[in-house]
């Protein structure tokens, strides 16, 4: 903790952000690991992160980079940073950056998964962005058979209970067969490593 208050005070913040944006591929994941690190400190750090302007930094590189353990860091900064209420409803209404979670859903590692859907079940999002995001319902219900990491079962169906607050994703839902497979398939008393409330 000392040598966290110090790398503050020392005006560390502005340097680990620069480096996130014009650093080599080493230096940004990094950098990233060290903001996520300040950003899941304490609200002091949130707020010190955010004063500088962190989010716009940290969503421009989950653009721009193709590492996964750079993107698992940023992810890891915005979702600590996600308890802010500023930050909060800026990624609530961010299309651009829902969709870039829904992917990570669809096509990420499962660390990447898990980060991104813990992100969507926690944030606020309109009926239209649940609806434009429908395409990772069926990955959703994949990982809600995943027995690790400890957690996304919980945050997989978490988010998926969100998607179906809209009705035309509940019928889409319901459309494939597959999914609706996997959900009974979860009910089944032999199936012990998906606890029961998840698919209910």
């Amino acid at each position: 903790e000392d040598i966290r208050l110090a790398l503050a005070d020392e005006g560390a913040i502005p340097v680990l952000l620069q480096l996130l944006v014009s650093g080599t591929a080493s230096a940004q994941e990094k950098a990233a690991n060290c903001v996520a690190i300040l950003a899941s400190s304490s609200e002091h750090f949130r707020n010190l992160l955010l004063q500088e302007k962190s989010l716009h930094r940290l969503l421009h590189c989950l653009h721009a980079s193709s590492s996964s353990d750079t993107l698992e860091h940023i992810l890891r900064a915005i979702y600590s940073l996600s308890g802010m209420d500023s930050a909060f409803r800026m990624l609530s209404a961010s299309t651009t950056f829902i969709v870039q979670i829904a992917d990570l859903i669809k096509h990420g590692n499962v660390m990447l998964q898990h980060i991104s859907a813990s992100l969507l079940a926690k944030l606020s999002i309109s009926e239209g962005n649940k609806r434009a995001i429908s395409g990772c319902m069926g990955s959703l219900v994949k990982l809600m058979e995943s027995a690790k990491p400890d957690g996304l079962q919980e945050v997989a169906a978490n988010a998926l209970v969100s998607l179906l607050a809209v009705r035309s994703n509940r019928k889409d839902l319901v459309k494939d067969e597959k999914c609706l497979m996997r959900r009974v398939q979860m009910l089944d008393p032999r199936n012990d490593f998906v606890s029961k409330k998840f698919p209910i």
